[in-house]
């Protein structure tokens, strides 16, 4: 059966030579691919301002199946925070039972810190059907404007 593992941020460190690519290619669709914008993720990762999270396809915990990074935030104007997907990266082949078994840790980690649920944006149809099929909301509209 599926796990996931929340890595702490020394894990990350030793593993990031090896997903570095694996993360630029899942930051959000807004973000520059650049070396800063990985350092800033990496550094953010190491200091436990970001989780980063590894679905793994059996208990032996050998074959990663997955990746994410989730981001608390607080909401301007509002006493609540959020739990962000910042980045969510698939190995490939990444079933929908999978996927649920990802979301449902995620979101009792997010609710045991609080959060008031969990949000993130997408350009990837297939994470915007995974989101519907687990009772999740795909309405809003990401606005942005280049300066």
């Amino acid at each position: 059966m599926s796990q996931v593992k929340k890595l702490t941020p020394e894990a990350v460190i030793q593993l990031w030579p090896h997903i570095k690519d694996a993360v630029r290619a899942g930051l959000p669709p807004m973000m520059d691919n650049s070396k800063e914008a990985l350092d800033y993720t990496l550094g953010m990762l190491s200091q436990g301002r970001m989780q980063m999270w590894i679905l793994f396809k059996d208990d032996d915990l050998k074959e990663p199946r997955a990746l994410a990074i989730t981001s608390i935030i607080h909401e301007p104007g509002f006493d609540y925070k959020n739990l962000l997907i910042y980045a969510l990266v698939s190995f490939g082949g990444v079933s929908t039972d999978e996927w649920k078994v990802g979301f449902e840790t995620i979101k009792k980690f997010a609710k045991e810190i609080g959060c008031h649920r969990i949000i993130g944006f997408t350009n990837v149809q297939r994470v915007v059907d995974i989101t519907q099929s687990l009772g999740g909301k795909a309405e809003y509209v990401l606005l942005t404007l280049e300066v």
